[in-house]
């Protein structure tokens, strides 16, 4: 046990009797467009950010996870430093006769990355599994591209077609970033009335297999899939908007890369299936 606000005596004993923590840090970005001409732009961006660690990063006593990938204990680090993350963008937005596109490419430096690793520390919880996490400052590298573009096929239809994909290395443990989306892609085929009163729209879904995974941290690949949504939105009043949809019309099993385990199995929790929706909107 401990007292409110202290760490726990297991805490002091087997991991640090630091009980506090500080920084100041400063965070800025910065971007430049040019127009190259009247429908196209080219812009750069650079940035820094801080994260400052939280206090369950800085004091978790073997604290289970809810709602992460691991289903494990974590304990914190008071040692940790606030990790810095550098980013330089250089991208495009434009429009030529009947089609808008943009893109942009990035990358990402984070010095002093916080991340997990394995420890011998034991557990807390009987039905925990047998690993302890730690919370502990690395290096990660990140490159990554965003694209979309809207066609105008007539006064009513448009198709819109949207990727984007994320590439991660974990420097410090010489493996593939924790928790990192596979390639991810979308089709759309959207209709609006003359009047703008209604429209419905078909997309089309797909990710890419994930075999870039972080094996020590319990990362497993997941296969690729392909889903389809339904979605309408009609205006029967100037302030009030029905919208209503069906995901995954196909009700496909699919497992997102980001999902937790299930503790007992070890098999990833899959997405809920086909999901009907109905929401009201008012605009004053």
């Amino acid at each position: 046990g401990s007292e409110a606000g202290r760490p726990s005596e297991w805490f002091t004993d087997n991991v640090s009797d630091r009980t506090s923590t500080s920084s100041t840090d400063l965070s800025g970005a910065a971007t430049l467009g040019i127009h190259l001409s009247r429908n196209w732009m080219l812009f750069a961006g650079v940035g820094s950010a801080v994260r400052t660690p939280d206090a369950s990063e800085l004091f978790a006593d073997r604290f289970p996870a809810s709602k992460g990938q691991l289903s494990a204990e974590f304990v914190g680090n008071p040692d940790l430093k606030p990790e810095r993350s550098t980013q330089f963008d250089l991208g495009f937005d434009g429009s030529y006769s009947v089609v808008n596109l943009q893109g942009n490419v990035f990358v990402r430096n984070i010095a002093d990355y916080i991340t997990l690793e394995p420890t011998d520390l034991e557990k807390k919880l009987p039905m925990s599994p047998d690993v302890v996490y730690q919370y502990v400052n690395g290096e990660a590298f990140y490159w990554g591209l965003e694209a979309s573009a809207g066609i105008l096929l007539t006064r009513s239809w448009t198709l819109n077609l949207r990727t984007d994909y994320l590439w991660g290395e974990d420097r410090a443990l010489d493996e593939p970033a924790f928790a990192v989306m596979p390639w991810r892609g979308s089709a759309g085929l959207r209709y609006d009335m003359p009047n703008r009163r209604f429209h419905g729209e078909a997309i089309f879904r797909v990710a890419g297999r994930q075999d870039r995974v972080s094996s020590s941290r319990g990362e497993t690949p997941t296969d690729g899939w392909v889903t389809g949504d339904l979605r309408f939105g009609w205006k029967f009043t100037d302030p009030v908007l029905l919208r209503f949809g069906i995901q995954n019309v196909g009700d496909r099993q699919v497992v997102n890369h980001l999902n937790s385990k299930n503790p007992f199995t070890g098999e990833q929790i899959a997405e809920p299936g086909r999901i009907l929706y109905v929401n009201l909107g008012f605009s004053f």
